[in-house]
């Protein structure tokens, strides 16, 4: 009888800790309430407040400003732009979209930019979907772990699908981390990624051999159809 008890005590427990753990907020950067932080030389605006959710570094340092519809040169920050802004490819989806730029490795705004959040992965999760544009490396990670992306072009936009597999990490409460890498070496050119629509989806990420296999079965298909024809 105890032990049913404990063990009644223990799932109640477990269901608890996933109704009281976080979901990820703010994925499609469409919270964004913008505060000009009063005397900032840049017009940036409170972090916090432009990018809910989220939080970032510059290099070891934590931002709590956020660029608005402007950019630093060769310098590392993070920001928010609207429909009026056109640098790094402009807004990919809605309203908004978050940006990440990497300046020089050493000196003041310097080193790699990183936008991160701590949310819950919901149970029967699969992928980690999001669009992106970028010019220079970067990395997702989750949970401390780099993910495999798989990178598909959309048609007729700059930006690309990127899709990873976080099957490994449903019902687990993680860190989600986006990284633009700073210049290294210096290559006179800004290191950029602009990032919106993050997914978590219970689907699968297609195989790569299921498009060939469908291919080649219409092909063959067609086929006999037109030596029937014939």
């Amino acid at each position: 009888m105890r032990k049913r008890i404990v063990c009644s005590l223990l799932l109640c427990l477990s269901c608890a800790s996933c109704l009281w753990a976080q979901a990820f907020t703010n994925l499609d950067f469409e919270s964004a309430t913008l505060v000009s932080i009063p005397g900032d030389p840049y017009d940036r605006v409170y972090f916090s407040l432009a990018l809910q959710g989220w939080s970032g570094f510059s290099g070891a340092n934590q931002l709590s400003a956020a660029l608005y519809d402007n950019i630093f040169l060769d310098s590392t920050g993070i920001g928010i732009m609207d429909s009026s802004f056109h640098a790094f490819g402009g807004v990919i989806q809605g309203n908004y979209t978050a940006f990440l730029e990497a300046g020089l490795v050493s000196g003041l705004n310097s080193g790699d930019a990183s936008l991160f959040q701590t949310g819950l992965v919901p149970a029967g999760t699969k992928t980690l979907s999001f669009f992106a544009d970028s010019y220079g490396p970067f990395s997702v990670s989750l949970g401390g772990t780099n993910l495999n992306l798989i990178s598909s072009p959309v048609a007729g936009q700059n930006y690309a699908l990127y899709e990873a597999d976080i099957s490994a990490f449903a019902g687990q409460t993680a860190e989600l981390q986006f990284t633009a890498f700073a210049q290294n070496p210096y290559d006179n050119q800004i290191h950029w990624l602009s990032l919106d629509d993050i997914l978590l989806s219970p689907d699968a990420i297609p195989e790569p051999g299921a498009f060939a296999l469908t291919a080649a079965a219409i092909m063959v298909v067609f086929g006999i159809r037109s030596r029937r024809t014939r």
